[in-house]
């Protein structure tokens, strides 16, 4: 994996590689449902989503059990730079990006300029429903149920239970489904239909090439980079080898944490399984002297 992502000849060479297909399809997609069959397919291929999606999570009213959340394309940048005063920096930065990776994915360059302020529009209507930061820690007002057929009722174009079969979830498991803000959730409910198809073929594009940008040319990559750099105000000076290891050890964190511990030693591992004893130990001996806490 590691020589693979340094290996940016290759990259370069491939362009779109594997992915092509994916984007082809969503470009030339005439109706909505011929890009909702696209986005089947690169679902159950891939693993990836790009528009909506069903995700397990853990039930805040119940920690003991998860509950499925409907998730669906939001806006592209924090809410404060969407809204008045607009952040232009920014804003100039993102459409010069979107219209990169659109013409990455095939499009030319006045079909992408299209695209991009399609997508500029959405993040600017969308905005102002957005919860404010504070906000998005508040249960009372992220924790919203739906039942399958009320969620349902606000698409009426596109039929939600393919995907819910799509991703292997039973019919059981959507009894009822959370959502994090019904005002977005009707937004971009109310774009779901043929009338705004050329926005969401955008949108899913976008979010394609704009995702695996680390794993596909070396201009994509850097475009990314210099777009992330132009929205925190800090400028990356990570090397291709540090970047090739910190991808390795996230997407591969398992098989590479089963051989860091297969290379320690006895003596190594009964030393941390003895600290670990001693910090339990320690959280006991809080927990034992706490006041307002019961036994129960």
């Amino acid at each position: 994996f590691y020589n693979s992502y340094m290996d940016t000849e290759s990259r370069n060479k491939a362009g779109t590689a594997q992915l092509g297909t994916y984007l082809t399809a969503f470009a030339q997609a005439q109706t909505l449902d011929d890009l909702l069959d696209a986005l089947y397919r690169c679902y159950r291929e891939t693993g990836i989503s790009l528009l909506y999606d069903f995700s397990p999570t853990v039930d805040d009213r119940d920690s003991n059990r998860h509950i499925l959340a409907f998730t669906y394309a939001g806006i592209s940048i924090e809410k404060d730079r969407l809204i008045e005063p607009l952040d232009t920096d920014i804003i100039d930065g993102l459409v010069e990006y979107l219209e990169y990776l659109l013409q990455f994915a095939g499009y030319s360059k006045a079909e992408a300029q299209k695209g991009a302020q399609l997508i500029l529009q959405y993040n600017l209507e969308m905005a102002p429903l957005e919860w404010d930061p504070q906000e998005t820690y508040d249960v009372d007002k992220t924790y919203n149920l739906y039942s399958m057929s009320q969620l349902q009722k606000l698409f009426p174009h596109i039929d939600l239970d393919v995907m819910r079969q799509v991703q292997g979830y039973h019919a059981e498991d959507t009894e009822q489904v959370v959502v994090n803000n019904p005002a977005t959730l009707e937004f971009f409910a109310s774009r779901c239909s043929d009338e705004h198809l050329e926005l969401l073929k955008a949108i899913v594009i976008t979010n394609l090439a704009g995702g695996c940008s680390p794993f596909l040319t070396t201009e994509l990559n850097e475009k990314a980079h210099d777009f992330e750099d132009l929205c925190t105000g800090v400028q990356s000076d990570l090397s291709m080898e540090e970047h090739a290891y910190y991808y390795t050890r996230n997407i591969l964190s398992v098989e590479v944490n089963k051989h860091y511990a297969s290379s320690c030693s006895y003596k190594e591992k009964q030393e941390v399984t003895e600290m670990i004893r001693e910090m339990i130990e320690v959280f006991r001996a809080r927990i034992d002297t706490l006041e307002w806490m019961s036994d129960a």
